[in-house]
């Protein structure tokens, strides 16, 4: 298999696993929930939030990238 294949099922679980997440988030209301969490963080703690899911981003890309041609 060849990387853009790679790619493209990585995009396309990524897609399927978020408009899941947002499917179920809308059947439970949790919007709300959500919302009035997100504002009672400051930015310091939204990026230590943010440093697994920018760690994982960088090891799917290299795994992605690894074999592509420059």
């Amino acid at each position: 298999m060849n990387s853009i294949m790679g790619e493209y099922f990585f995009l396309g679980g990524a897609f399927l696993l978020l408009s899941t997440l947002v499917l179920v988030g809308t059947q439970a209301r949790w919007w709300g929930t959500i919302a009035g969490w997100l504002t009672q963080q400051t930015a310091a703690t939204l990026g230590v939030w943010l440093m697994p899911l920018a760690a994982s981003f960088a090891l799917a890309s290299y795994a992605l990238l690894r074999k592509a041609t420059v």
